[in-house]
């Protein structure tokens, strides 16, 4: 009686180190994803800050800004879509994160919760944010030198 006892014993210890295993694995990933995210969104945000107060600036001749305006244009929408599709790709590899915790972890609720908590946004939640700052990067460029 007491080996099946020490063998149950052994297998709940094995099971809870594989458990913490999993949720230390969790927490790396997830953070390491959402600091490639961070990053990625604070590069985004200085790029179009950088863009937007060297044509406010008046360094650059009145003649010139509607030139400077349509060429920072041109160069800002293929980098603001490069930067979309990463931002993309780091939300598809955090969502395949949490769907391998979902499968591997089905009888360990504390790591299903962190799980769940770390889900990643929908398509829809992402591309607010992009695309009102991309919209309001446009605007800007083209509205400044108008009102100058």
């Amino acid at each position: 009686m007491t080996v099946f006892r020490r063998q149950a014993a052994n297998r709940k210890r094995q099971e809870t180190t594989v458990n913490v295993s999993i949720a230390e694995e969790l927490i790396s990933l997830l953070s390491g994803r959402a600091s490639a995210r961070q990053a990625l969104w604070t590069v985004f945000c200085k790029v179009s800050a950088a863009i937007v107060m060297l044509i406010a600036s008046g360094i650059l001749l009145l003649e010139y800004r509607w030139v400077a305006s349509s060429v920072a244009a041109a160069g800002f929408l293929p980098f603001a879509y490069g930067n979309y599709r990463a931002l993309d790709e780091l939300r598809t590899q955090r969502n395949a994160v949490v769907e391998y915790v979902r499968e591997s972890a089905e009888d360990s609720p504390h790591i299903l919760a962190v799980a769940e908590t770390a889900a990643p946004p929908t398509l829809h939640d992402m591309l607010a944010h992009p695309r009102g700052l991309c919209a309001s990067v446009a605007v800007l460029l083209f509205a400044i030198p108008a009102f100058q």
